[in-house]
């Protein structure tokens, strides 16, 4: 796989720290004309707001999904029609016991991108939420319709993020019902930078852990008007 160097990856820090909350394939986004010019021309997010990610339902066999429409959702990732058959079956392996919103493992992420993934702007990236701050995530469940499933099963695990990841920075991100919210959601990082001073590096995200949890906690303010979620900063590595 063609690993993409972003801008702003850093070196020496210890990720073993982190709790892996799941890897994903995603893809660069122009930034959307809704969002402050404080971002750069081309984001990562892990938001699906504006975002396509894989893996999703349409991957494993016990989804009653018509082929056409597992293709529909295979070709936003450049995947073969012929190759849907495979995928499938992998997928289906792979995950099995598994909620389908995350890959378990970086390893099969990073596989099922260099075996099915033909799309040149996609990239294998892992989430990751500092030990630290696990039971701020647990005291929040009560926001989320569905108590964290699909997220929480993972964080419960204790393992740590797979450390052949390259740090890209941090996001903040509300989860709820299988699916990310960002910080780029109501255009908030202009406001952001006038109240805090903070803002993005090169590829939209922030460069500390630190800076993302003051981030996060303007956020989770009712006045800012974001989505009533879980909110906490994610540590982004690329595989």
């Amino acid at each position: 796989m063609c690993v993409v160097r972003l801008p702003n990856e850093k070196s020496g820090m210890d990720i073993s720290q982190y709790l892996q909350g799941g890897y994903y394939i995603t893809k660069l986004v122009p930034r959307p004309e809704c969002v402050s010019s404080l971002m750069p021309p081309t984001l990562l997010t892990l938001s699906s707001c504006f975002t396509d990610l894989a893996p999703g339902d349409w991957a494993l066999d016990w989804y009653n999904h018509s082929w056409p429409e597992r293709g529909q959702e295979a070709s936003k990732f450049g995947i073969p029609a012929e190759l849907l058959p495979e995928m499938v079956e992998f997928c289906s392996g792979e995950m099995k016991g598994q909620m389908h919103n995350a890959f378990p493992s970086a390893a099969v992420a990073v596989e099922f991108h260099r075996r099915f993934v033909r799309a040149t702007d996609t990239l294998v990236v892992g989430i990751g939420l500092h030990k630290s701050l696990f039971s701020s995530f647990k005291d929040q469940l009560d926001k989320e319709p569905n108590r964290g499933l699909g997220l929480i099963e993972r964080l419960e695990q204790g393992i740590p993020m797979a450390d052949s990841g390259k740090v890209q920075g941090f996001e903040p991100l509300g989860f709820e019902a299988l699916h990310f919210h960002s910080w780029i959601c109501h255009n908030l990082p202009g406001e952001i930078y006038k109240v805090l001073g903070i803002g993005p590096s090169a590829n939209g995200l922030i460069a500390t852990l630190e800076d993302a949890i003051r981030v996060n906690e303007y956020i989770s303010r009712p006045e800012t008007g974001a989505e009533p979620v879980v909110w906490e900063p994610w540590l982004i590595a690329q595989y």
